[in-house]
């Protein structure tokens, strides 16, 4: 069984249907995935995307999960194959937290969408997949090959040199100092 999660909120700004229907047209390429995958989102959900989850064709690979507390989450996340994050567009300039926790967990990330910056962390990493939004058949091949697919990412040690660099209070520092420069 393959199991991808999203944990974190899924408001008006970050809305599963795209995935899903790219999730729809794997399904028909390799249609055994109906069986083999399940997609947890775990968190708050704005209406939009609630309806979107409800509208899924295949509604038994795909479980809406209450929010959490943190440990409860971040254990979910490491119980994980991969980690889904939706990198739409509007997202190019936009690192949010749960990159840096997605990458905490030691999980690979399935980013939905390339380009801008959580497809840059993730490649410089190789921490996880790349897909485009709409790629129905790259996402048929990255569930059909997970070992292949998801288990090319960098030595333990250079992810957790790459997360004591980037922590809040670093990049913090960092900034005083191009400030005082």
């Amino acid at each position: 069984m393959i199991t991808l999660s999203f944990v974190g909120n899924l408001g008006d700004h970050c809305l599963p249907g795209s995935f899903l229907r790219s999730l729809e047209a794997a399904v028909g390429i390799c249609p055994e995935l109906a069986e083999k995958v399940r997609v947890r989102f775990a968190g708050q959900k704005s209406q939009r995307a609630r309806k979107e989850l409800s509208q899924f064709t295949f509604p038994r690979m795909v479980e809406s999960i209450a929010p959490m507390p943190k440990p409860a989450a971040l254990d979910l996340m490491r119980s994980s194959s991969a980690l889904l994050l939706l990198n739409h567009r509007g997202f190019e300039r936009y690192i949010p937290g749960k990159l840096y926790e997605y990458i905490a967990a030691g999980r690979p990330v399935l980013v939905f969408g390339d380009g801008g910056e959580c497809a840059s962390i993730v490649r410089e990493l190789d921490a996880g997949v790349i897909l485009c939004e709409g790629d129905g058949a790259g996402l048929a091949t990255a569930l059909s090959n997970p070992d292949e697919i998801f288990t090319k990412q960098k030595s333990r040690s250079t992810i957790e040199g790459w997360l004591s660099r980037h922590t809040r209070r670093e990049l913090a520092l960092r900034i005083v100092e191009l400030l005082r420069a």
